[in-house]
């Protein structure tokens, strides 16, 4: 990796955070992914806010508190009985209110027990988080999904003593995960590194965490950014020197757009709602869409690239 690639990693975290900031909408929300219910908001929200934290960690001169302000007003007020959901017109779910407990946790306006208890509420018997709690229309939904427990265990690790059967059974969880043939495998993710990359992020959050090595046969080559950028923070939090982390930085550097985004790719799976198992043709056949305004993959770039030593 040639000298110089942190000052260019800076400029382009710089140019990453001035577009996120200009596509934030003026009631606070970052909207993304259009769905049938419409863009998602708390959700996108959350994701976005928390990448600014993480630059800002490493890049202090950005002025994040403009933003973190108005995002954290608008959570404060979409917040519902059981939660935070994808957007108004849907209900509740546990991503989208682990993905705002994590985010207010760092806003110096902490969530509250009742928001731990809401999130609480949608750990299953096995110990798996589902997204959704209505089993009668969407069976597949309501079940425990990998990706979406790893996220719950990190917002509910910051609040429960080591140790509480909560935290327990959700290790459990995903230990049982990484046994089987499907480890990398993640329900709403087409990438094989959001789960991985998720998992060591609980790691580093929450020692008692379980650790997942996929087997080479899991990793296959990468996509498009949002791989690049989730495959870069992995190689960050394990520490490796910059040397070998210098192709994907000047890959994504190279794939950075002039007004400061990274494109967009079909990312998230819309999972069949009945899609009970990784097997179930419906998973497989199941649409993938992209972030259409790329806040979720420019976010997911910015906070890799902040780390580059």
């Amino acid at each position: 990796m040639k000298i110089g690639t942190r000052a260019e990693a800076g400029r382009a975290v710089g140019s990453a955070f001035q577009f996120l900031r200009r596509a934030q909408d003026r009631d606070g929300a970052w909207r993304d992914f259009q769905l049938a219910p419409g863009p998602s908001e708390s959700w996108t929200t959350a994701y976005v806010g928390s990448s600014l934290f993480q630059a800002k960690a490493h890049w202090p001169a950005l002025d994040i508190e403009p933003c973190v302000a108005v995002a954290t007003r608008f959570l404060s007020a979409t917040r519902l009985p059981g939660g935070w959901s994808y957007n108004q017109k849907v209900e509740e779910d546990a991503d989208s209110t682990a993905r705002v407990i994590l985010f207010l946790n760092r806003t110096g306006t902490p969530s509250t027990p009742k928001d731990y208890a809401a999130l609480a509420k949608f750990q299953l018997a096995d110990g798996h988080f589902a997204a959704y709690k209505d089993v009668s229309r969407r069976q597949g939904w309501a079940r425990g999904h990998p990706d979406v427990t790893a996220v719950a265990l990190r917002a509910m690790g910051g609040f429960l003593e080591p140790g509480h059967a909560i935290l327990r059974h959700a290790e459990s969880a995903l230990r049982r995960h990484g046994a089987t043939a499907h480890a990398g495998r993640s329900y709403w993710w087409a990438s094989p590194f959001y789960l991985a990359h998720e998992l060591l992020l609980l790691e580093r959050a929450y020692p008692g965490a379980p650790k997942l090595e996929l087997p080479p046969q899991e990793l296959p080559a990468l996509g498009g950014s949002f791989d690049l950028g989730l495959a870069l923070g992995m190689g960050i939090l394990r520490g490796f020197q910059p040397e070998k982390l210098g192709a994907d930085i000047g890959e994504l550097l190279g794939l950075q757009l002039p007004d400061g985004s990274w494109p967009a790719t079909p990312i998230l799976r819309l999972t069949h709602p009945q899609a009970g198992d990784f097997d179930d043709v419906r998973f497989r056949n199941s649409p993938l869409f992209p972030d259409d305004r790329r806040t979720f993959t420019t976010a997911t770039v910015l906070a890799a690239l902040s780390g580059v030593p």
